[in-house]
């Protein structure tokens, strides 16, 4: 049977105590009833306490400690209680009391109840903050005051804290103690010191003061400390006159590097800011930023650099033109100095003064100085189609003319000017019947009707749904009744084209039938379905949208399952073969090229589904252009990598297994607007428009039989 070492006795075990008021006392007696001289211990534990975690002394012994006794000997402890153990409790809780003894290696344990009334200091103490909003610029001092009110008639004590800054904000710490008189008010303050700009972000800082005092819940005032929008952003540029090409360049054919500024932005305010380049630039001059957009932490430096190219004369001094270079911000709070900068570029012939001044020479010598080489397009070329027959081709430029072609063998006989439309062209769209009137949509927002079995320099019919709003997509049925047009202000019309006979009037061809306002810009137009009546609409934010026209709820309008894009993502292209209607090919300027099943959605049964799908056609860089031949056995694709590529297809629609990585037909220099394919006999003739304001026909042999040509 094991011996006990120590006995331990309380005088009571039951006690009153009411927080405030008088403290209450009990005495605890040891008995040494082990066999050597032993020293004891006491320590007092309440239940609701976090262990090892004592906020306040709360009670009191005497002697802390005892002295060794000797064997038998008895040591009597005092006990009181001054403070409630757990603040703001009132009812009942046990009081554990412990104790131990180092040298018996022993201890022992007894249970008080305690019953805690409700506090004398309850209802006392009012925090109060009496200004709660405070706003401050970076590098300024201010004053945080506090307001404690003692209701009662004693003085109290209690630990006043401030937090939701830093702590090194506070000028001599953010705790102190403070000692408010009986029915007295107490003023006092914490002092805040903000830190410069790149420290003290403009945002809104939430206060909170507690003050504790042991014998309360701990009592809180809050507040908001905002920290108002200071600084700017400074952008300056260099140098201020650049030369293109910038070092002589031997071979006129070979693309020269560009002009280059080097643009500096520093922000020096307290707010992260988005920094967006915009660029103004003369006719023949582009400029590229790289990169677009720029993010700025409060007090960083970058750059960007504005890359320029232009067009280059062959002949002549060099020229100069002047280029306006803006910045935007995000959050217009903050301004930018020196917003606007004026860049000066000089450009140079593509042949050297000494080049030219010897061929003067050889030509006056030769007697052909009358000879020049024909012009054609003098503007990027945005849009090419072929006829049916593939033996005439159509484009449209920046030069705001519309072409024609003549196909002879594997080259491109040029026969004129059709159309001079005095607005850049952006696309165009030949009417399936007959192919004899050719829709233009302009620049400034006008559609022009021409009629190419006349020599007429006027357009047949010219309509403005809205001034300046871009026609960027043009589609006509397959039966040539209707005309659509796509906006860019995410406008979508349908027109009547009068199909059943050539039109005698062109207000036929202008009547508006119906309308819808896509959010989003539309960039191009499709027509599905072998009934006519779905529009396939796609454009910026990577949108896919399938409208059916003649249904007037706007809950008919089927999203396609296409990941979600940005303001700089767009589906670029958007084409159907005439023979499988319910067959469809997108683009986008993330390089991407998808092959779409439609007739599960077409027909309401399911979503439409994606075939095939592949990113690496162009290098990543955007696909510009998608176009289908009519029956779906070849698609064709070109975009900002210079390459026109051929990707023969499946009686399913997906890509070849022999031809997966798809066949270049051509490798450019410059970026491919637009893109067009019709079988000819045994072979291809595929046309491709481009930067460089060429246009193009490349021919070769049909890679294999298609069972559906």
């Amino acid at each position: 049977m094991a011996t006990t070492v120590m006995r331990i006795q309380v005088s009571q075990t039951d006690l009153v105590f009411r927080p405030g008021g008088a403290p209450v006392n009990f005495t605890l007696t040891v008995v040494n009833t082990s066999r050597q001289f032993a020293s004891f211990q006491v320590e007092v534990q309440a239940a609701g306490q976090t262990p090892g975690h004592v906020p306040h002394a709360w009670y009191q012994l005497t002697p802390e400690i005892s002295t060794k006794k000797p064997p038998g000997d008895i040591t009597t402890f005092g006990v009181r209680l001054i403070h409630n153990p757990v603040p703001g409790f009132t009812g009942v809780m046990n009081l554990t009391v412990r104790v131990f003894s180092i040298e018996l290696r022993a201890e022992e344990r007894q249970v008080v109840r305690l019953f805690v009334q409700e506090s004398m200091v309850l209802g006392q103490l009012r925090l109060e903050l009496p200004v709660p909003q405070l706003r401050a610029y970076p590098g300024q001092r201010l004053e945080v005051p506090v307001r404690v009110t003692n209701l009662g008639l004693n003085p109290l004590s209690g630990r006043l804290t401030i937090s939701g800054v830093p702590p090194d904000w506070w000028v001599g710490g953010a705790e102190r103690w403070v000692h408010p008189e009986g029915g007295a008010i107490l003023e006092t303050e914490f002092r805040c010191q903000l830190p410069g700009i790149e420290q003290a972000l403009s945002q809104a800082h939430p206060l909170t003061v507690t003050l504790v005092h042991p014998d309360v819940t701990p009592l809180e005032a809050t507040g908001v400390l905002e920290v108002l929008v200071s600084g700017f952003v400074q952008l300056t540029s260099h140098p201020a006159v650049a030369a293109f090409p910038p070092k002589r360049v031997w071979f006129p054919g070979k693309k020269p590097p560009p002009a280059e500024y080097t643009l500096t932005t520093t922000n020096t305010s307290n707010l992260y800011q988005d920094l967006a380049l915009v660029v103004s630039s003369p006719p023949g001059v582009t400029g590229e930023g790289l990169p677009e957009h720029l993010s700025l932490r409060p007090g960083e430096q970058q750059q960007l650099h504005l890359l320029v190219r232009a067009q280059r004369p062959w002949v002549g001094w060099p020229s100069t033109r002047t280029l306006q270079v803006s910045a935007t911000l995000a959050e217009p709070s903050v301004k930018i100095q020196t917003a606007e900068h004026s860049l000066t570029l000089r450009v140079k012939p593509l042949l050297p003064i000494w080049l030219q001044l010897v061929l003067l020479l050889l030509l006056a010598l030769s007697g052909f100085l009358g000879l020049r080489q024909p012009v054609y397009h003098t503007g990027p070329v945005n849009a090419v189609t072929l006829d049916g027959l593939g033996e005439s081709a159509l484009s449209g430029a920046d030069d705001q003319t519309v072409r024609r072609w003549q196909v002879v063998g594997n080259r491109l006989h040029p026969l004129g000017v059709v159309a001079t439309t005095n607005r850049a062209v952006r696309t165009l769209a030949l009417r399936p019947a007959d192919e004899d009137l050719l829709a233009t949509g302009l620049e400034n927002g006008w559609i022009q009707i021409w009629d190419l079995l006349s020599d007429s320099a006027t357009p047949f019919a010219a309509f403005s749904p809205q001034e300046d709003d871009r026609i960027l997509a043009l589609a006509y049925t397959n039966s040539s009744r209707y005309l659509f047009s796509g906006h860019g202000s995410g406008l979508v019309r349908q027109w009547n084209a009068n199909p059943e006979s050539r039109p005698t009037a062109s207000q036929n061809l202008t009547t508006n039938l119906v309308r819808h306002q896509f959010d989003f810009a539309v960039y191009g137009l499709a027509v599905v379905g072998t009934s006519e009546q779905t529009l396939a609409v796609v454009g910026r934010y990577n949108q896919i949208q399938l409208w059916p026209w003649s249904d007037p709820n706007p809950k008919a309008i089927q999203r396609l399952p296409y990941r979600v894009g940005g303001q700089d993502d767009y589906i670029t292209s958007v084409s159907v073969p005439r023979r499988r209607a319910n067959l469809m090919v997108t683009g986008t300027t993330q390089g991407s090229i998808t092959l779409w099943n439609l007739e599960p959605c077409l027909q309401k049964q399911n979503s439409c589904e994606i075939m095939d799908q592949w990113l690496d056609g162009h290098g990543g860089l955007p696909v510009r252009s998608v176009a289908f031949s009519p029956s779906a056995c070849y698609l064709v694709s070109g975009g900002d990598d210079g390459r026109v590529m051929l990707w023969p297809l499946q009686a399913n629609g997906q890509r070849s297994g022999d031809w997966f990585q798809g066949k270049a037909v051509a490798n450019l220099r410059s970026k491919v607007n637009s893109v067009g394919i019709t079988p000819y006999h045994q072979e291809l003739r595929i046309l491709s428009g481009a930067d460089d304001h060429q246009v193009r026909l490349h021919t070769l042999p049909k890679p294999e039989p298609c069972s559906l040509q």
